[in-house]
Parts: C-alpha cells; structure tokens; sequence
C-alpha cells in the first residue's frame, strides 16, 4: 500500500528568512527521499536545484527559472539544511514500512 505524504507547509520547516521576491512563490515537496524540499514551479515542473539542468544533464543559471542569483542561494542553502536535518534524525521503528 503507498503512504500518502503528509501536507507540510513553509511555515512547518522553520526554514531562515524567506525573500520577499520567494513569499507566495515557495512551494513544498515531500516526495523527495522521504523529507522535504522547496522549490519553486517553472513552466509546470518544480525546480528545487536552480542550478542544476535536468534536462541538459549539467549546469543550469537560475534565470532560466525566473530566479536571481540571490534567490537561487536561498533554495539550494535551505534544501541543504532540510537535507541535514533529515539525516540526523534518528530512525524510527516505522521508517522504510
């Protein structure tokens, strides 16, 4: 049976200041890896890593996505922190059910 992922806001990931140009345009993924991610949507797709082209297999620049430099920092520097503090949580006797 799949496990629905629980609806997680901005506001739960006590994430540092939010840019005033990213308020409203956040939107948050519990798909990835089992922990969250923010990214934000782009021509239909979410995009979590600015800098990274799915598409061409390497470097992307954050204004392909609508994003400044700044902006983009921001994304990667939060989903590095929500990656940590995933992997330092400890397991639970539920995890990989």
């Amino acid at each position: 049976m799949h496990q629905q992922s629980p609806t997680v806001s901005i506001d739960d990931l006590n994430l540092p200041e939010v840019p005033g140009s990213l308020r409203g345009r956040l939107e948050v993924d519990t798909s990835a890896d089992g922990h969250s991610q923010i990214g934000i949507v782009h021509d239909g797709v979410l995009v979590t890593a600015p800098y990274y082209d799915v598409a061409m297999t390497g470097r992307a620049e954050p204004n392909e996505y609508g994003l400044t430099i700044a902006e983009a920092d921001f994304l990667v520097a939060a989903n590095e922190r929500l990656t940590a503090e995933y992997a330092s949580r400890p397991l639970s006797s539920n995890d990989g059910e």
